[in-house]
């Protein structure tokens, strides 16, 4: 069993007998707090109830969300990670490392792990010493625990921790640690991305090339003129039985999961021509039809970037294709065929 299962993390909890009323009355506090109350955001970390019914909610359900952006790394980014540098800022409990652990159990580098809360430290290292007990796992209030810079890589990762930092404090941290990959996993809204995830892509493009979910720098992002619109991804994903009775209880929906996901790699990472600088990436769903999929995608062309909507005919799918497709999420990529321009930005394709 792994995280995604509730009760391999259980036994780890800082406080394991949670459950029943008191976790669901915590779980929804906690949301509140994420959604409206964000200038309390902090609270869940203050004692040991909150931190265990997070962790042992929040954990499970960020493990897709990870997985869906490490598969988007090509093949030879991936391969930095087994005997890298991990640094997992504002981890709380240290889902996103526990994620990568979870499909990577042979890692063989270290991970450290910074938070201002002392419980969620504490929470970390139980969940690590219990799940993963040979892994070199180090923790801090801060950037002290780190070594001095070495020839190994360096991962950074900002999981949900970002928004609540700042874009100026994440700035600072990341010019301090010189990281060769930077890995963003934020909550995917308007507010997130026009606040932070578009000047982002700004201040990072002198020393950092964007790698998803495009490589255009931040002032060719059609977001730009469409301010009403937002760029993000969503996450399909089945749940262990528990978390799907959970969120059924609290109507909190963990079965599509918006996110903000983005990739950054140093430029002296000399990548090679595996990374496209022509893609289509789903943006927004607009209807079907018995022919056709419609969807507006973000087209990566050259040095810009623009909106085209997409009318993807059926007649060239299996049965099989179309049903995957009815269940296609925002931040896919496509590769597809034009059949025909019908207006300037209205085409008929073909998938590949």
């Amino acid at each position: 069993m792994g995280i995604d299962n509730p009760a391999t993390i259980r036994p780890f909890l800082l406080s394991p007998q949670i459950k029943g009323d008191q976790l669901l009355k915590l779980l929804k506090e906690m949301s509140l707090k994420f959604t409206v109350s964000r200038d309390k955001i902090g609270d869940y970390g203050l004692d040991a109830d909150r931190v265990s019914a997070y962790t042992l909610y929040y954990t499970p359900t960020h493990l897709p969300k990870f997985q869906f952006l490490f598969s988007h790394l090509p093949i030879e980014l991936q391969d930095l990670w087994p005997k890298a540098e991990i640094i997992d800022y504002g981890m709380g409990p240290g889902s996103f490392s526990l994620a990568y652990l979870h499909d990577h159990p042979q890692f063989s580098g270290d991970i450290y792990g910074i938070d201002k809360s002392s419980l969620m430290i504490e929470q970390a290292e139980k969940l690590m010493a219990g799940l993963h007990p040979n892994v070199a796992f180090h923790t801090g209030f801060d950037m002290g625990v780190i070594p001095a810079k070495s020839a190994r890589k360096r991962i950074l990762i900002f999981g949900h921790s970002l928004n609540e930092l700042g874009l100026m404090t994440g700035k600072e941290i990341i010019a301090r640690l010189r990281p060769d990959l930077i890995f963003v996993i934020e909550p995917g809204t308007h507010a997130v991305f026009h606040e932070l995830g578009l000047p982002m892509r700004q201040q990072l493009q002198e020393s950092y090339e964007l790698l998803y979910p495009c490589r255009a720098p931040e002032a060719s992002c059609p977001m730009m003129l469409q301010k009403d619109n937002w760029c993000h991804q969503v996450v399909k994903s089945i749940h262990h039985e528990d978390i799907m009775r959970w969120s059924q209880q609290l109507n909190f929906n963990r079965k599509y999961q918006p996110m903000m996901g983005m990739l950054f790699g140093a430029r002296d990472l000399e990548l090679n021509s595996t990374l496209a600088t022509e893609k289509a990436i789903l943006f927004r769903h607009i209807s079907e039809t018995k022919y056709a999929f419609i969807w507006e995608v973000c087209l990566s062309q050259g040095d810009g970037n623009e909106i085209v909507q997409l009318e993807m005919v059926k007649k060239k799918m299996s049965k099989s294709e179309q049903k995957q497709f009815k269940d296609a999420c925002a931040g896919l990529e496509v590769d597809f065929k034009l059949v025909k321009k019908i207006r300037p930005l209205y085409w008929r394709v073909e998938l590949i």
